[in-house]
Order: C-alpha cells, then structure tokens, then sequence
C-alpha cells in the first residue's frame, strides 16, 4: 500500500494527514526576525510581505527577505513605516516581487528606495 492509500484508509494521527490549509490572509514567514534597523543602507531582496496585528499595534507589514537571491537563508522585520507600507503594498498589487531595495532611515524614519 502506498501513502496515498494510507492516508485515505487509515489515520495515522498526525496532523499532516488531515491536510488543514493554512487559515486565508494569515501567511507564516520563517527565518530569523531582524529589525528593519539592521538593514539601514545595505540592499536586499524583498520576497513577500503580509499585514498582521501584533502587541505593537494592528496592520503592522511583515515583510520576508534575503540578502542575495541565491543563498537560503531567509529573514523577515516588522514596519509600521507608511511610506514602505505603501511602496511594498504597490508592489505586491503589480505581482513584481521579489525586488530589490535598500533600506534607508533619518532618525526613526525608515524608507526603501
């Protein structure tokens, strides 16, 4: 019996073999959480973003990223940053992800170009 038959005959108790999806507009990013501070004038990729409430506040950005394309390790950082927001968001709309910016900051205001 293959796997596929197992998992329409019998229920081997894991979650894996109920195949729930993932709940819609609740997306899970993985890698290391950095701060958008640590990113200030170094460029990187951005792969996804997602809108999400957290302690800080409601429709914080999360957004997922990389330093080059090619290497695996991925990182994600929070913004509240309204002209990123807005910049990221238009960016998802066009479906032109992933893109390549860098991070600048004047104080505690943060910006990508």
């Amino acid at each position: 019996m293959d796997k596929t038959e197992k998992n329409t005959e019998e229920d081997d108790g894991s979650l894996s073999f109920l195949n729930i999806p993932e709940q819609d507009g609740n997306k899970q990013f993985h890698g290391k959480e950095i701060s958008q501070s640590e990113l200030v004038n170094t460029s990187f990729w951005v792969l996804d973003i997602t809108l999400t409430n957290t302690k800080f506040g409601k429709d914080r950005m999360l957004v997922r990223g990389k330093h080059e394309l090619e290497e695996d390790h991925e990182f994600k950082f929070f913004t509240n940053s309204q002209e990123i927001k807005y910049k990221l968001s238009k960016i998802q709309e066009m479906g032109k992800f992933p893109r390549k910016m860098k991070m600048k900051s004047s104080g505690n205001r943060y910006w990508v170009e």
